[in-house]
């Protein structure tokens, strides 16, 4: 009788002990790189990391500020970020050039990009022949591509993230994204009815934007860690949707963190395109949820363009590309 209540009493410290270790099990380390400073383009990053989401889901995250010295691929394949965003035309040449990265999960679901240009000097899209252009310097090949389709010639010129060049017509057009450059732009004391813009997606090239990425490795190595990644940043998203002024004061003190310039009204515009960028489709807002979730067309048509224009050499197939972690098997 001793020995069989001396048996159990050691299985129930084993239990408790287990239990003790469940409980205090310790959060696992990873490191977000952005592809850029911050700003609510990322809010939900921020905002689940400051509700604490991400310790919610067993991750202690650390974020990295991308800028144009720090690139999101190179820290990916280097190992010194566990995840990273990247526009889907810059992920999809990364991959194509044999960066083994994955798409874990597809944030916005449309193309926020426009090239912009003063009415007095441009009316319809052949009056940018011979102009010059300025775009981001890593999307000289895709618009260098985009006026091939067009039969176009322009001089593509390396812009800054400063719309000034522009204003200062230091270059006839610029590139730009609706959510930050174009409202840079009108807050400059600008009428829209002053230029011409071209949104890209009403141009027949509606390529998706910001993605979450990582190396294959990493997926296969833990995909429960990435699958909560993407549950905590849902919820971050989620929230800053649902309470846009605490959001924007979360994204402010990552602005003012860096020391960049904080403009309250421009974020507020910036979160509020990204929630039409991310509800987009009648049925995602009428159930009040989006979808991270890739569009096999919409990736397949950059796919094309890019193979199309000579700016890959292959088309990688989208199995090998994205991987829906949330898909009912």
């Amino acid at each position: 009788m001793k020995k069989f209540i001396y048996i159990l009493l050691i299985f129930f410290s084993i239990v408790i002990d287990c239990n003790s270790q469940n409980e205090t099990a310790p959060l696992k380390k990873v490191t977000l790189c952005t592809q850029w400073l911050p700003q609510a383009q990322f809010a939900g990053f921020y905002v689940a990391q400051e509700k604490g989401f991400y310790s919610k889901y067993g991750i202690d995250i650390r974020i990295i500020d991308g800028s144009a010295f720090i690139q999101v691929h190179e820290l990916l394949e280097s190992g010194e970020a566990t995840f990273g965003t990247m526009r889907l035309v810059n992920a999809v040449q990364h991959k194509a050039y044999g960066l083994d990265i994955i798409n874990i999960s597809q944030l916005m679901s449309v193309s926020p990009l426009m090239i912009i240009a003063k009415k007095s000097k441009i009316k319809k899209i052949e009056d940018l022949n011979g102009k010059t252009i300025g775009v981001w310097e890593d999307s000289h090949s895709f618009f260098k591509g985009f006026l091939k389709t067009y039969k176009l010639k322009a001089n593509i010129v390396t812009m800054s993230a400063s719309v000034n060049l522009f204003l200062l017509n230091g270059v006839d057009a610029m590139a730009a994204m609706e959510f930050n450059e174009f409202d840079q732009i009108l807050s400059s004391g600008f009428k829209q009815d002053e230029f011409t813009i071209f949104r890209i997606r009403d141009l027949g090239y509606d390529f998706p934007e910001d993605g979450i990425y990582c190396m294959k490795e990493i997926f296969q190595n833990d995909p429960e860690l990435c699958r909560n990644f993407i549950l905590a940043t849902y919820e971050g998203w989620k929230f800053a949707f649902d309470n846009n002024e605490e959001a924007i004061e979360i994204v402010l003190k990552h602005i003012k963190r860096v020391g960049t310039q904080a403009n309250r009204t421009h974020q507020r515009w910036m979160l509020k395109k990204m929630k039409e960028y991310y509800y987009n489709g009648s049925d995602l807002r009428k159930s009040g949820n989006f979808s991270f979730s890739l569009n096999e067309k919409k990736y397949m048509d950059v796919c094309y363009f890019l193979y199309s224009q000579k700016i890959i050499a292959q088309m990688p197939p989208i199995s090998s590309f994205y991987v829906n972690l949330f898909k009912k098997q």
